[in-house]
Order: C-alpha cells, then structure tokens, then sequence
C-alpha cells in the first residue's frame, strides 16, 4: 500500500494530491512536476501538468475549474485547476490509485460543487452522513469541511448538537492546525542557521 494520505469517499479510498507529490518525491527523486496555465477565460482555467520521472517517462494530466461564488473555487479556481491536474497526471502514474485516476481533492470538489445544470450550486448534495470529510446537514450539506470557514467550523465544533457534525467539525480544525504546524516547520528549515 502507498504510504500517501488516504481518505474514503462514498465508500471508496482515494488518495489526496498531497500524498500522491509526496509519494511521487520517494519514488523519483530526479523526477519533475510543471504545469502550465493553458486558457483563462470567463472565469474559467484550464491547467496542463506534466510529471517526468527523470527517466524519460512523461505523464501528463488537464484539469478544468470555474469561478463559483461559494466554495475553494470562490478564492482559488486556478489553484484548484492546477492541483487537480498535477493529481491526475500523478494519476496516470499510477501512483495513489486506488480503484480511481481522481485523487481525494477532486472527487471532494466535484461533490461540493456540484451544479443545477446551469451552473448554479445544486442546493441538494449528495448525502455523505458516513464521511467526515463531508457535512452531513445544515446550509453547508454535501461540502467539504474544508470549503467552510473557521467561524462555521468553531460553531459547529462547539455548539452543534449533531454528533457527525460535531466531529467533522473537529477533524478539520485539527486538519488545519496540522497544516500551520508543518508549514511552520517547513519555514524553520529554510533558515539558514
């Protein structure tokens, strides 16, 4: 088994575009990831990676994100085109699939993003009550835990009588704090001392 973060949705593993660079970092060691902005129009970004092992083998993915007034692609559309394409090339690898090309992030982002058929959110996700990754109930049903903000998730950590919500809420606060801390970390080590 790959030693990359792994998270299970709709009953199925998946394995995060973090765990798949780092993953991909442990096998080749001379290898390369780029990408590369390849159309930003109307709000829309398409983004092109490339994955070279170092060893003249190349794999590439594409990915496609819009600008939506709620959600990661509210702040972030290009960068979550371009995780989303270096997942998938990462993908066509081989390395964290698990049943799937689509990493954990996209597979995330397509449930939370999910639309009406004229680009509005669809105000009915899809239920994941056995996910914590997923919010089970309330204005926020079927997103990401980590498409919400620190006030919802300190609400609903502390006050929200829903047990699932409660705990999902807490796993993403500890998500999070886990994320300042190895960024800190890594800051540290870049101190030339």
């Amino acid at each position: 088994m790959q030693s990359g973060t792994i998270i299970q949705i709709h009953g199925n593993d998946y394995m995060t575009v973090a765990g798949r660079v780092e993953e991909f970092h442990k096998l080749y060691p001379k290898g390369s990831i780029e990408t590369e902005l390849k159309d930003a129009q109307n709000e829309r970004y398409i983004v092109k990676a490339v994955v070279n092992t170092g060893d003249d083998r190349v794999f590439t993915g594409y990915a496609e994100e819009h600008h939506t007034t709620s959600g990661v692609n509210e702040t972030s559309p290009l960068e979550n085109a371009e995780t989303s394409a270096v997942g998938r090339a990462l993908g066509f690898l081989n390395i964290g699939n698990t049943g799937s090309i689509a990493s954990a992030d996209e597979v995330t982002t397509a449930i939370s993003q999910q639309t009406n058929g004229n680009g509005a959110v669809n105000n009915t996700p899809v239920e994941r009550l056995d996910n914590p990754e997923i919010i089970p109930t309330g204005k926020y049903k079927g997103m990401g835990w980590g498409n919400v903000d620190d006030s919802y998730l300190k609400w609903a950590s502390e006050e929200c009588k829903n047990p699932a919500m409660k705990e999902g809420a807490r796993q993403e606060i500890e998500r999070r704090y886990q994320q300042q801390q190895e960024a800190v970390t890594v800051a540290n080590e870049d101190i030339p001392f």
